[in-house]
């Protein structure tokens, strides 16, 4: 009896062997699975930011320049990259959708909200408010379209800042590169009517509007004289804007200097456009606390300039502005306040022209 099941056992055990082996395989293998789709993901990721970075990269190269359009990157990526603007909390980061990571890219970006390209059109020009405070970015793929509406009053500024300003216009104004394709319409209707299916569609009134047509975006621009003078320098111009989803409301603002009207339009997004505002702010900041600090040093190298408080002057002028910054910072709607912003920068300039420049005792600021 007893030998029958040592025999019996000693049967059954290769089959327990077996059986053990396979749950053992399995297990290893489906480690070896998540393992393999989890490095996959994070190759993924890892080459999703690295998109990112090389983006950066470009737009640094490119900012040596004081205006100029391009294709970024110079190589196209290898698949379509569907990136995204971060905003609010994540305001000065780029994402690729689907991805956890978020990318600082710090520089003055404007552009519809998401963006899905190989390579991407982009544009730069010299923020000068009058001093130069950086370069400020515009970027939109193929499918981004944009629409200006003009009415009586401003038909021809309308044209003018256009991608196809009229070819018989004698003028200098900047406008919108031709490879943006930024078209001018007397209705909406006639934009709508151009559309194709998945463009990203953005209508700006260069007047009071309450909204636009159902499944489009929309601003409404209100500008001051000195944008449509183009006798005016661009620090001069300034206004407010409204932004829409249809007719809703989704937030309003204000700019300063004809680059940040650009801005204006090529955001989609009040998210977007805010964001990026007042990260323009904290350059222009930073700007004059660098020539606060220069005024500063020129008063005790030119004493003779200084008996007669010049360099103190400008020094209370860049203090004002930096005051009125901090009050856009927390109502980037006040108008009044963008208009004295302007007029300041329009004082700052005369004075180191003329007071500054025009006696030899003195050193101009900039």
């Amino acid at each position: 009896m007893l030998k029958y099941r040592l025999s019996k056992k000693a049967d059954v055990s290769p089959a327990f062997q077996y059986i053990f082996a396979l749950i053992v395989g399995a297990i290893i293998l489906i480690f070896f699975i998540k393992f393999a789709f989890k490095a996959e993901s994070t190759g993924k990721e890892v080459i999703k930011a690295e998109v990112l970075h090389s983006l950066d990269a470009s737009m640094q190269a490119f900012s040596v320049s004081v205006s100029s359009t391009d294709l970024l990157p110079s190589t196209p990526w290898p698949q379509l990259v569907d990136m995204k603007f971060g905003t609010g909390a994540n305001c000065g980061k780029f994402t690729v959708t689907g991805q956890k990571f978020l990318v600082p890219i710090p520089r003055i970006v404007f552009g519809p909200e998401q963006m899905k390209a190989r390579q991407l059109k982009a544009w730069t020009t010299s923020w000068y408010f009058p001093f130069r405070v950086t370069n400020i970015f515009y970027l939109v793929n193929d499918r981004s379209k944009y629409y200006l509406i003009f009415n009586a009053n401003n038909q021809d500024f309308v044209k003018r800042i256009s991608s196809t300003p009229p070819a018989t216009a004698v003028f200098e104004m900047d406008h919108l590169p031709r490879e943006f394709d930024v078209k001018y319409y007397d209705s909406e209707a006639d934009a709508v009517a151009k559309l194709k299916i998945n463009d990203m569609v953005k209508v700006n009134y260069f007047e009071e509007k309450n909204g636009v047509s159902n499944g489009l975006k929309g601003s409404s621009l209100v500008v001051s004289n000195y944008c449509m003078d183009e006798d005016e320098p661009g620090y001069k111009c300034s206004g407010t804007v409204t932004f829409y989803e249809g007719n809703k409301l989704t937030g309003a603002s204000t700019f300063i200097g004809r680059e940040l009207m650009f801005a204006a339009v090529m955001a989609d997004s009040i998210g977007v456009y805010q964001c990026q505002y007042g990260r323009a702010l904290d350059e222009m900041e930073r700007m004059i606390n660098v020539y606060t600090a220069k005024a500063q040093r020129l008063a005790t190298k030119r004493q003779e300039c200084e008996y007669d408080g010049k360099y103190n002057s400008i020094i209370g002028m860049l203090n004002n502005m930096k005051g009125k910054i901090q009050v856009l910072k927390t109502n980037p709607g006040d108008s009044d306040t963008a208009l004295q912003l302007s007029n300041l920068a329009d004082l700052i300039n005369e004075f180191n022209d003329n007071d500054l420049g025009g006696y030899e005792e003195c050193e101009v600021l900039f």
